[in-house]
């Protein structure tokens, strides 16, 4: 089976606080799937229980740490099954660029696995099970634009969205740590423009170009760009040249909305 693994990126990010029981922080985000930007995945099922996976890419990791091991081993135990895979992944989208390539590889085998083992599991089943891959990972089971609340995982389509003609640069020598990031954020310099991902959310309802453009914002951008002056150095560069570019995520990859 041949699969798309599509990249996304974040519009709007909001960060609303810490959960003091899961230390997960609580997002009020939106999510745009890139469906020209994706990793190409070969998928095949095998008669032993383990999980092989082959790419040219010696940063990809081979065992637990790889989601699409994880996504793997979910459906194996929860449904006891007993057979294992074979996949072989081409890695199009940047690591460590906040563009949800790892969220979106776990994602895709879930959607896959289903389908080739018969499970029958609907996309609310798909989407719980996924969370145990990342917050990132159910708004992948659907793809398309989305609102992701709570952790980010809890997912509401946004309808009617436009598609928008995007253009992503990355920095492949900086691949920064999204753990570290969480870790590293300024608690009471965030979450003051949620009014903005409420404007974005209608505007991109309403297909408002100039409005999606005007409400774009990202809590992580003031961290990044201070930890990481080349970014921040880029970002200006483009602005003189009468674009504007965001954070995706964080980071360290950028995108423009033309």
């Amino acid at each position: 089976m041949l699969l798309k693994s599509c990249a996304k990126v974040n519009p709007g990010l909001d960060i609303l606080g810490k959960d003091s029981v899961t230390s997960f922080h609580f997002l009020k985000t939106v999510f745009y799937e890139i469906e020209d930007l994706f990793d190409e995945i070969e998928l095949k099922t095998k008669d032993n229980l383990s999980t092989e996976i082959l790419c040219d890419n010696k940063d990809v990791p081979r065992d637990n740490k790889n989601t699409m091991f994880k996504a793997t081993n979910i459906l194996q135990n929860k449904f006891n099954i007993k057979q294992g895979v074979q996949i072989k992944i081409k890695k199009n989208i940047p690591m460590g660029g906040g563009l949800g390539g790892g969220s979106s590889n776990g994602a895709s085998i879930l959607k896959a696995l289903n389908k080739l083992w018969n499970l029958d599991l609907n996309n609310d089943e798909l989407r719980i099970l996924a969370e145990k891959i990342g917050m990132d990972a159910p708004f992948f089971i659907e793809g398309g634009v989305a609102l992701g609340e709570n952790f980010g995982e809890k997912i509401t389509i946004i309808k009617n969205a436009p598609k928008l003609n995007l253009e992503i640069l990355n920095f492949p020598n900086i691949s920064i740590d999204t753990p570290w990031a969480y870790k590293n954020i300024d608690e009471y310099d965030v979450g003051k423009d949620v009014k903005k991902t409420e404007n974005l959310i209608f505007a991109l309802g309403k297909n408002d170009l100039a409005q999606i453009k005007e409400n774009i914002h990202n809590d992580f951008e003031p961290l990044i760009f201070k930890n990481f002056p080349e970014i921040r150095k880029e970002m200006d560069k483009i602005s003189k040249k009468g674009a504007k570019a965001h954070l995706t995520g964080s980071g360290s990859s950028l995108f423009i909305v033309h």
